[in-house]
């Protein structure tokens, strides 16, 4: 992504991790992936770019029987916060820009790692921080160069480190505000960041230690209507939605492969200040005339020092017969809007002058109207133009010899004259630069303490949000921990009203069963009654029986 030159040097530098494998991507060849990838890890670009791609080397990854032997194990370590559908609230709309885009936003499961693979089945989906959209504007869809740089870093969203992601988006907003389209042009596979390479840095990190972005990741899957942002009709990925184990580790482009323009504004940035990333993408002090603003002065001071090395510093100017007026020319670079690429946002910026002029005269100034020239709206003075001009028409005024013959017109009276009105002007200056400066210096001091202030209050505020964090953290534990103490009681309090239940039924065909046991008990004693009484007369008519027997042997006897 970067040129091996001047500007780009701060784009992603070699990995010290591991060998690295080469891959050239040549203006006649699409973007390809690696090879041996999951499904939905890659994506074929649809463009070509002309750089050399340096991949992270994998031919160790295929000894482990670990799928994911790959990855950081920091990474498997963090799971994701977001595990309810009340945390996800409005999220689905937050990460998208106005249009017809829709996505589905689900929580992720207890213990999901973000580096998992996508199923054989099912919708595709990739995984998002939270933070991209909250913090560095990053809204769904994608850019056509955000989603050239996932395809080219053959990364997922997740797998590219915030801060990295802050480079990709202050690059993009500065191209565009200066009407320029973003181009690609100008490890143990952890958070992939986009390093600065020595020498040459273009913005500052967003922040210096980003941190609490790795727990905070949820799903995002294609919505119900509208276009499909993940997939296009042929079902291939617009960038890769997985983790990759060979995400790129260098890219490599040469200048003499860059349209012209595009070397002509990376040279351009290359001459810039460190620009602080947070700044321009929250759209704090900075935009294309604050760009243009610094290469302008940095011009007018290369300009004054050529100037003031070859011409005389003493200067005497001479009221002019006749005021001419100077026509103000205007800087190339401030030109509100470039013909060649669209801008985002179109910035006026006001005409300066080109040019100043010293007016001829044969007689000597004795009401110099300094006051006016000072402040930059001169009507009749010899010099005209913005106060940052004023030495250099002061020397170029009697910059050659012919300018000497005015001493000699002035004499020593008007000399005398003229160097006490210089003397007069420059005390007049000096009081009013001092006035000035001093209300400046009180105003920087008030500044300073204000900031320290903001400072201190933003410090507290953070302490206080990182202790009500904790404790909401330490509450959503707790929380947690009560519903699965409840949700086991309930079980408990199911399974003993199944066994009362149970107990009932089996109460119930006991008793009924002691029912028809009494019933029978009660036939029996009917039947045991009248067997008695069976075997009473059974017992009388075997005495009666008995007896006629003995009568019948007494009489048979007698």
């Amino acid at each position: 992504m970067a040129p091996s030159g001047d500007l780009f040097e701060d784009a992603p530098g070699p990995s010290t991790q591991g060998d690295q494998s080469p891959v050239e991507a040549t203006p006649n060849a699409g973007f390809e992936a690696p090879r041996d990838e999951p499904t939905g890890s890659s994506s074929g670009s649809f463009d070509s770019y002309p750089f050399e791609v340096w991949y992270r080397d994998d031919t160790r990854d295929y000894v482990d029987e670990d799928p994911q032997a790959w990855v950081d194990p920091e990474v498997k370590k963090m799971s994701s916060l977001l595990t309810r559908s009340s945390a996800l609230l409005g999220m689905a709309k937050a990460i998208c820009k106005h249009g017809p885009w829709s996505v589905r936003v689900s929580p992720c499961r207890p213990r999901e790692l973000v580096s998992s693979s996508l199923s054989a089945e099912g919708k595709p989906y990739f995984y998002l921080y939270d933070t991209l959209h909250s913090k560095l504007g990053i809204k769904l869809p994608f850019s056509h160069f955000e989603r050239a740089v996932l395809q080219v870093l053959n990364v997922a969203p997740t797998q590219l480190h915030p801060n990295g992601w802050a480079f990709v988006r202050a690059f993009e907003l500065l191209y565009e505000d200066l009407g320029k389209a973003p181009t690609l042009g100008a490890v143990k596979v952890g958070w992939t960041s986009l390093y600065s390479r020595p020498k040459r840095k273009l913005f500052k990190p967003f922040l210096a230690s980003y941190k609490k972005f790795k727990s905070r990741f949820f799903k995002v899957t294609p919505g119900d209507s509208g276009p499909n942002l993940l997939v296009d009709c042929a079902d291939r990925s617009f960038f890769p939605l997985t983790w990759t184990h060979q995400p790129t580790v260098s890219i490599t482009v040469d200048l003499k492969d860059l349209e012209d323009w595009e070397d002509k504004f990376a040279r351009e940035l290359s001459e810039l200040p460190l620009l602080p990333s947070a700044k321009i993408i929250k759209g704090i002090d900075y935009s294309s005339r604050a760009l243009r603003d610094l290469k302008r002065k940095a011009a007018q001071m290369r300009e004054a020092t050529d100037e003031t090395s070859d011409a005389p510093s003493l200067v005497i100017l001479n009221e002019p017969a006749h005021p001419s007026p100077i026509v103000g020319g205007t800087d190339d670079n401030s030109s509100p809007r470039s013909n060649e690429r669209p801008s985002k946002h179109q910035h006026v910026e006001k005409p300066i002058a080109g040019s100043a002029e010293v007016n001829k005269g044969s007689h000597p100034s004795n009401d110099f109207q300094w006051d006016t020239l000072l402040s930059g709206h001169s009507t009749i003075s010899s010099v005209r133009g913005p106060p940052s001009l004023l030495g250099q028409a002061v020397d170029k005024g009697l910059a050659s010899s012919s300018k000497s013959n005015k001493v000699k017109q002035l004499r020593v009276v008007g000399t005398c004259k003229t160097l006490q009105q210089y003397a007069s002007y420059s005390l007049i200056l000096v009081r009013a630069a001092e006035k000035e400066f001093g209300r400046l210096e009180f105003q920087n001091r008030s500044c300073a303490e204000r900031a320290e202030k903001i400072e201190i209050e933003y410090l507290n505020l953070s302490k206080a949000y990182v202790e009500v964090e904790v404790k909401i953290n330490s509450f959503r534990s707790a929380n947690a921990a009560l519903e699965e103490d409840l949700q086991k009681t309930i079980a408990k309090n199911k399974d003993l009203a199944r066994a009362n239940f149970e107990r009932d039924m089996v109460v119930d065909s006991a008793n009924a069963e002691a029912g028809e046991l009494k019933q029978k008990n009660e036939s029996l004693e009917a039947s045991n009654l009248d067997l008695h009484e069976k075997l009473a007369s059974a017992k009388s008519l075997l005495k009666q029986a008995l007896e006629d027997i003995r009568s019948r042997d007494q009489t048979i006897l007698a």
